[in-house]
């Protein structure tokens, strides 16, 4: 009578610290970060770092960058921002999470990871669209703004420099 009671404790037991190992191991760390773009610190909380596997990734802040870049957005209203960029007109839809280029035949959504990206993520903070690392450098490529995207994860701070 003791022995299947043991057998079942036992087997409970290992359940249990399997579910707790699964758990632990597939937890993904993550922390703030500083933002630094050619050089200049961006003082926005919407920064992220979280740590995989594969490669770091860094959820950022894209109307903070576009800023940063000399870039200001035109509100029309509390959720469309638009965004004179070497010579074009795009715009945000926060609520939508797209940008597009206006005017244009097409309303292709430029707010798409690129072929072959790790890990996707884009979402609406207040007046802001955060999206992860490979996202904005897609986006941005697409607006033809070119940059490098560095993750320091022993500093928790992404450096986007211009390429020249």
């Amino acid at each position: 009578m003791k022995r299947p009671f043991i057998s079942r404790l036992m087997a409970s037991l290992i359940i249990v610290a399997l579910g707790i190992l699964l758990i632990f191991c597939t937890t993904k760390h993550k922390a703030s970060g500083r933002l630094i773009v050619d050089g200049i610190t961006i003082d926005d909380s919407n920064v992220l770092i979280r740590s995989y596997d594969q490669a770091p990734v860094a959820h950022l802040p894209l109307i903070s960058i576009l800023k940063a870049l000399g870039n200001e957005p035109q509100w029309i209203d509390d959720d469309t921002a638009e965004f004179e960029i070497n010579g074009r007109t795009y715009q945000l839809l926060l609520d939508q999470k797209t940008l597009s280029e206006k005017g244009g035949n097409h309303h292709i959504n430029l707010l798409l990871p690129p072929p072959g990206a790790e890990c996707f993520f884009c979402e609406r903070e207040k007046n802001e669209i955060v999206a992860d690392d490979q996202t904005i450098w897609s986006a941005l490529d697409l607006l033809r703004i070119k940059l490098n995207i560095r993750i320091n994860t022993q500093s928790n701070t992404v450096f986007i420099d211009r390429n020249t």
